[in-house]
């Protein structure tokens, strides 16, 4: 029975190393390469689409979004503990 038992947690071990990403350097390479490919997208892209902007609003938005949730946390919280 501790042989079972000990043969699921291992596997379930191999399992979350499987799916988990490592963080060798290959991986942070790769993120930065494509955040770096974005950011260049972008910066070509200025002189026809207003890109600051279209952040400018994009931020205004969440900001507000991020507020109204605050509020409503408040909310629920002050409605229901006395």
């Amino acid at each position: 029975m501790t042989n079972i038992i000990v043969s699921f947690f291992t596997w379930l071990r191999g399992l979350f190393d499987a799916i988990m990403p490592t963080l060798d350097g290959s991986f942070s390479t790769n993120i930065t390469s494509a955040i770096s490919y974005m950011a260049n997208l972008i910066a070509a892209a200025d002189f026809l689409i207003p890109v600051a902007d279209i952040f400018a609003i994009l931020g205004i938005v969440i900001a507000i979004k991020f507020t109204m949730f605050g509020a409503f946390c408040v909310n629920w919280v002050l409605r229901f503990i006395p």
